[in-house]
């Protein structure tokens, strides 16, 4: 072995060495770089590389670190360890070759991703001289010549940001539930074009994977302009202009992080990685139909048999049998509507005229409707007392179930006892129900995430923070819009619109108005001649007879509901 060689090998021990300490966030390289450097160190301590050794094409990353070895192929092991050692001189500069080694036997080295000037035997580099030896002549190319270089040049920039990774790391996701704002911890991938969501570190299962493009923001909000943020500080928020795509529908995303140095890490990492992502997607535009006219359709196409009959030609039908008994059902109900009119008039109307002889009993019914509102405010009150940890738990589900009891049967004995006008009982009945299904829906929903927020374990100081809504959402103005809603399940986040849409609004509305007039007749008309006739009769045909002529009824009014 040569002078020269000894010195290249020692030298490549050197840097060997040198990588290995500073292993890491000390090695000075970029990571199209570190692909190298581990190329020039299998081709100088093993050789060529061989097809039996070729990776998977799934597994992405070996086969890669393949690929940047095998163009190696050919390169003599001294040649290797000269450009490793060259390499690393150059990205780091605590690391320096000897003098006088690489003149005499450098051998001609492939130009590579990551292509470095030779060194010159005072140390320094003869930039000049390796760009005017390693450049091609684009001169003398032909237009398809420039055409196909310039399409090598994009695969290999492409095949590099495939494997680049901007950011890595725990964050917390916050998601919206029928029960308020959950955070989870999950492992974060920040990539070009793309931010994925994996299960955990160790179990690197696909949870979401949301697309990165040009006109995507990310900022960063603190834990006052965060709504359910709890104890966290500072939440990364991701818009995306454009959903529906067919990898996300999301429009946008928050993202909680320990400290405000680690979130503006994550939003310039998102921000970069939205600029490496190329343009929006483009969103499918829905189909629209296209308007037949019904003078091309053809009638007679097939034989129809008539829907009063059985008569089918390929298989028994039951289809005219049924046609045949919603006829006499709708025939039968019609002449019960037409006899009851007949006999007791319009009792709607008669129902209606108390505005200007309003009974004492009347009155006593209308001011017991005042201990409707105490009945919100209990609930609240118990509610908010049992945030408190020196407070039982049975002890404040039993004031609950006394509470809801109480909202239910206070107007209902109210109306009993006193006997007021029905038009002013039923509107505080129906009433008193529906807050009673909203009380209980509160107490319940409650409970489960008081319980669940009492059963958190203490957090340690280096586990990201999962803030809860409990019992952020023990308010009087939470309890207060819930009652308003018109919805007797309790959360304590609901979807809401960009903005009010007045027609779908009205539109609700007329619905609610058309269903509860439409009961009131029913109630009146129908089930109130019936339960005055009922009486102190005890014979079992006669109260058959009442049933029955209560059933059409309240199905009717159970159907609109």
């Amino acid at each position: 072995m040569s002078c020269s060689s000894e010195i290249i090998t020692a030298d490549f021990q050197r840097a060997v060495a040198f990588v290995n300490e500073r292993a890491g966030s000390d090695l000075k390289m970029t990571d199209d770089a570190k692909m190298e450097i581990y190329a020039l160190y299998k081709q100088a301590t093993v050789g060529d590389a061989t097809l039996a050794t070729r990776p998977s094409r799934f597994n992405l990353l070996k086969r890669a670190m393949w690929d940047a070895w095998s163009a190696h192929k050919g390169t003599p092991k001294e040649g290797a360890m000269e450009e490793y050692s060259i390499l690393v001189a150059h990205f780091d500069a605590g690391f320096e070759i000897t003098p006088h080694a690489h003149e005499s036997s450098a051998p001609k080295r492939r130009p590579s991703m990551v292509s470095m000037p030779p060194v010159k035997s005072s140390g320094s580099i003869d930039i000049q001289a390796e760009e005017k030896k390693d450049e091609p002549e684009y001169e003398n190319f032909s237009k398809q010549a420039l055409i196909s270089e310039v399409e090598k040049l994009q695969a290999e920039v492409t095949k590099l940001k495939i494997f680049r990774e901007y950011k890595t790391g725990l964050l917390s996701r916050c998601r919206g539930t029928m029960t308020g704002e959950e955070w989870m911890v999950r492992y974060y991938v920040v990539k070009p074009g793309f931010l994925r969501c994996y299960k955990s570190y160790e179990e690197r299962i696909m949870r979401l994977e949301v697309p990165l493009y040009h006109g995507v923001s990310a900022r960063i909000e603190s834990a006052s302009d965060a709504s359910g943020a709890g104890k966290h500080k500072h939440i990364v928020v991701v818009d995306l202009p454009i959903s529906g795509t067919k990898r996300s529908d999301l429009s946008f995303l928050k993202l909680g992080a320990e400290s405000l140095d680690e979130a503006k890490e994550w939003v310039e990492a998102i921000l970069a990685a939205s600029e490496d992502g190329g343009p929006p997607p483009k969103v499918e535009k829905a189909k629209t139909k296209k308007k037949f006219d019904p003078s091309l359709r053809d009638f007679h196409r097939k034989h129809q048999a008539s829907y009063l009959s059985s008569d089918q030609s390929d298989r028994q039908s039951y289809r005219g049998v049924a046609n045949l008994v919603l006829i006499v059902a709708v025939v039968t109900n019609l002449h019960t509507i037409i006899t009851n009119v007949n006999t007791h008039g319009n009792l709607l109307a008669k129902l209606l005229e108390f505005n200007a002889s309003l009974e004492p009993e009347d009155h006593w019914v209308i001011a017991s409707s005042v201990l409707l509102p105490l009945f919100i405010f209990l609930a609240w009150g118990i509610e908010k007392t049992a945030t408190l940890p020196s407070i039982p738990s049975a002890l404040t589900r039993f004031l609950h179930f006394l509470n809801c009891t109480a909202s239910l049967l206070v107007p209902g004995y109210a109306c009993h006892y006193f006997q007021a006008n029905p038009a002013i009982c039923g509107p505080l009945v129906f009433v008193s129900t529906v807050l009673f299904l909203k009380l209980v829906s509160y107490a319940h929903t409650n409970t489960v995430l008081r319980e669940r927020w009492l059963s958190m374990p203490p957090r340690e100081s280096s586990a990201p923070v999962i803030p809860s809504s409990y019992p952020n959402n023990v308010t009087l103005f939470d309890i207060c819009r819930f009652i308003s809603f018109p919805t007797l399940c309790y959360q304590t986040t609901y979807p809401r619109t960009d903005k009010i849409r007045p027609k779908w609004l009205l539109k609700r509305f007329t619905e609610l108005l058309l269903t509860v007039i439409v009961q009131v007749i029913l109630f009146s008309q129908f089930m109130m001649p019936v339960l005055e006739g009922v009486g102190s009769s005890a014979d079992p045909i006669t109260i058959s007879k009442y049933v029955l002529d209560l059933s059409i009824p309240s199905m009717g009014c159970w159907l609109l509901m």
